[in-house]
């Protein structure tokens, strides 16, 4: 078998996506929070013109779609995913697929692997009881989540040498529910021997046959960076000042080593706290001042900001949109990202249209800075597959050499300096 790939192969990515079996994601806890919330739950999908999980009232093939992803443990997630790049579930053959056994072609250029970048959410929710008989928190330790993505990513590694996909999983953590302490031993235990290069994740990738791992004791180099969610309650820049020096320990361990943060910010999706408390933590603004004493951190503040909601006072729906770009001209490590956005009808053209309101100066740096994901499994929730993504993006109106800059070069930076 052969386990080798170069030492620098060319690469697109796709920056944001998930394993997301279906005992990761506490739906109880969930399920109880709308229930507590259910007026103001009805209010925001009311007043929200592309509401998310409209389809899947509407539409059971929906639903339907996405449990057929999700109900596969994550070995069985990440061949499915590759065999729908290659093609072999499309019926229309008019198109060649992503992915063929040479690789990826994108932009008039060809290349050798495609990265692809799960990221572990934290679901630990202890205060989040179910309102249900069984009253006690399920089960949904993130070093367990962590464990097993990782084991399933040496499998694949295993039962597929030959792929064209290599995976460079984050970690997900949500510091409301983790002490100093916890914090510190994760920074450790995932981190002490991480490397920003990915010709040194490359050779992690290829030695990977001869790994194991215990929960909460990945092999080095593991990860690629951590993933935060704010709607599960995490304020990136608390008022609290114990909470504020366990997030100052950990802002600034993450600078000093140049460890990439992935943070979610559009208004919807899932989350166990009110919308406006959400709207506050989520939005861009909160990052600026993590920005101000952090300003070297590496940060991709996701999904360009999309905003649904627009409230009974009918608020501006592009206003992190704008907070982002200002960040990302102030800032030399700040990024964003097109995951789920992008499935939204003329989204990529509709982006450059927006970057091109900005002097010339500051549109280069922005186009320099816009990673492509797809947020894929969730993305099902609007489209019918990952290849009906990437196809959105590899045939929308955009120049060759943005497409090349947004799939290959920019996430290059970011994940494989």
């Amino acid at each position: 078998m052969n386990f080798g790939i170069p030492e620098n192969p060319s690469c697109l990515f796709d920056s944001h996506m998930h394993l997301l079996p279906l005992n990761f994601v506490c739906f109880s806890a969930y399920l109880s929070f709308l229930d507590k919330h259910r007026a103001g739950e009805s209010l925001a999908a009311l007043a929200s013109p592309d509401y998310i999980f409209r389809d899947i009232i509407r539409n059971k093939r929906v639903i339907t779609n996405i449990l057929s992803v999700m109900e596969n443990t994550p070995l069985d997630i990440l061949k499915l995913l590759e065999d729908d790049l290659k093609g072999e579930f499309e019926t229309d053959k008019s198109r060649p697929p992503v992915m063929d056994s040479r690789g990826l072609a994108l932009g008039g250029k060809r290349f050798e692997m495609l990265v692809i970048t799960p990221l572990v959410m934290d679901f630990e929710l202890p205060e989040m009881l179910p309102e249900a008989y069984y009253s006690r928190q399920p089960a949904h330790s993130v070093e367990e989540q962590a464990h097993e993505v990782l084991e399933a990513i040496r499998q694949f590694r295993l039962d597929r040498p030959d792929s064209r996909m290599l995976v460079r999983p984050y970690m997900g953590i949500n510091p409301k529910y983790w002490s100093g302490e916890r914090l510190d031993d994760m920074l450790r235990a995932c981190f002490s021997h991480w490397s920003p290069l990915g010709s040194e994740a490359v050779k992690t990738w290829n030695k990977l046959q001869k790994y194991r791992t215990l929960p909460g004791r990945p092999y080095n180099n593991a990860f690629g960076g951590i993933k935060m969610y704010p709607p599960l309650g995490y304020d990136p820049w608390p008022e609290d000042s114990a909470e504020r020096a366990k997030l100052e320990m950990f802002y600034g361990f993450c600078e000093k080593k140049g460890i990439p943060l992935i943070t979610h910010c559009d208004d919807q999706g899932f989350r166990t706290i009110p919308l406006e408390e959400s709207l506050v933590y989520t939005s861009p603004d909160r990052w600026e001042e993590v920005l101000k004493r952090y300003p070297n951190l590496y940060l991709d503040i996701a999904h360009f900001g999309r905003q649904y909601y627009r409230g009974v006072r009918l608020r501006s729906t592009g206003k992190w949109q704008r907070k982002i770009m200002e960040l990302i001209t102030e800032y030399p490590n700040v990024y964003t990202d097109m995951s789920f956005t992008g499935v939204e009808n003329n989204a990529w053209e509709t982006m450059v249209k927006t970057v091109r309101t900005l002097p010339e100066d500051k549109q280069e740096k922005l186009f320099s800075r816009i990673l492509f994901g797809t947020d894929w499994p969730l993305c099902l929730l609007k489209t019918e597959s990952a290849s009906a993504y990437w196809n959105g993006f590899r045939y929308a109106e955009l120049p060759d050499w943005l497409k090349v800059k947004i799939a290959a070069e920019n996430p290059g930076r970011f994940h494989f300096r």
